[in-house]
């Protein structure tokens, strides 16, 4: 069987400012520390541990979402990187900036909503139209990106992605209808097609 990921001694670190005798230092937050891993054809991987062990983080991690610490991440060989398409590999650069975004404004949310519940009677009204108006800013902001899947979110002509992701669908209709399958590199350069 074929590996399609190989991890190798993957470390992901968080800092943290600590506080000591002597002022600030820097200290880490080892969520994941030398976790080696292969997986294969046709296998199916569960993690499993408690709450706050490092699953989703590593989760996150092997799919470069997070970058890791250290470590190597290969997929069918190669480095994200050199696996991913041609026309996501801006769009990879720019998730963790992103995701920040999108996680400080559903904070903004969340931190709205729960006011709500502390605003006297006089104020309820005004921080209601202020939510109300943060949700619209909100949907027009990350509506896409909820609905689309991967690196296309981002991508500035969503119309040339879908003639893309048709092309796309049509070849897998034809490789499903005629039950044979495509070697990876035929699969790879069928991912390649030009959104330029």
């Amino acid at each position: 069987m074929d590996t399609i990921m190989r991890v190798k001694n993957l470390q992901k670190y968080f800092p943290v400012k600590k506080k000591n005798f002597f002022g600030v230092g820097k200290d880490y937050v080892k969520a994941n520390k030398d976790l080696t891993i292969d997986i294969y054809e046709g296998e199916t991987l569960g993690i499993v541990g408690e709450s706050g062990c490092g699953k989703s983080t590593f989760g996150r991690t092997i799919i470069q979402l997070q970058r890791q610490t250290g470590g190597s991440t290969l997929y069918y060989g190669e480095t994200i990187e050199d696996f991913m398409p041609r026309y996501v590999k801006k769009v990879y650069q720019q998730l963790p900036q992103k995701m920040k975004q999108f996680t400080d404004s559903v904070n903004e949310l969340q931190s709205i909503e729960s006011k709500l519940a502390t605003d006297s009677a006089a104020d309820v009204e005004a921080t209601t139209e202020r939510l109300r108006l943060k949700k619209i800013a909100f949907e027009n902001e990350y509506g896409n990106t909820l609905r689309l899947v991967g690196g296309l979110i981002l991508h500035d002509d969503l119309q040339k992605v879908s003639k893309l992701l048709s092309s796309r669908y049509e070849a897998a209709a034809k490789v499903a209808a005629s039950k044979r399958a495509l070697t990876f590199n035929q699969q790879k350069q069928a991912m390649n097609g030009a959104v330029d």
